[in-house]
């Protein structure tokens, strides 16, 4: 299931992918946008307050997971669905795990360890839960 996942991330998810990734299969049956975030608002700033089935694919994972390193396939930015978000800008801190395993510069535990201890690098506290309020966000920040 965690290969099965990762190949969907990895062949899904690009700075031009036309897809929104939707985490489902939670626990208490909640979706979260995986990756997206900015076409799902451009969607509804158009008056739109739902997706079509063409527009994203969905990742059945569980948080642990979500919140679980994984060298061997790439998955170095863990977090928590539920109350984190991945910055936009963690592709930094991914290269430079990943460039270290290659060159063998740390064990795979030492990178864990980095990868645990760097989180604020790659991650930050989730401050809103749905996509009306991550637009009012947007729309409060541009009036700045």
């Amino acid at each position: 299931m965690y290969v099965q996942f990762l190949s969907t991330l990895f062949r899904t998810a690009s700075c031009c992918s036309p897809l929104c990734l939707v985490v489902s299969n939670t626990p208490k049956g909640r979706n979260y946008v995986w990756d997206g975030h900015h076409r799902v608002c451009a969607l509804y700033l158009g008056g739109r307050n739902y997706l079509d089935a063409s527009e994203y694919e969905i990742l059945n994972i569980t948080y642990a997971l979500a919140m679980t390193p994984n060298l061997d396939t790439g998955y170095v930015t863990p977090f928590d669905p539920r109350t984190e978000v991945r910055k936009r800008d963690f592709l930094g801190f991914k290269r430079k795990i990943l460039t270290m395993r290659s060159n063998k510069e740390k064990t795979d535990q030492e990178l864990i360890d980095i990868i645990i201890a760097e989180r604020s690098i790659y991650c930050k506290t989730r401050t809103v839960t749905t996509i009306e309020d991550l637009v009012k966000r947007v729309h409060a920040k541009a009036k700045l």
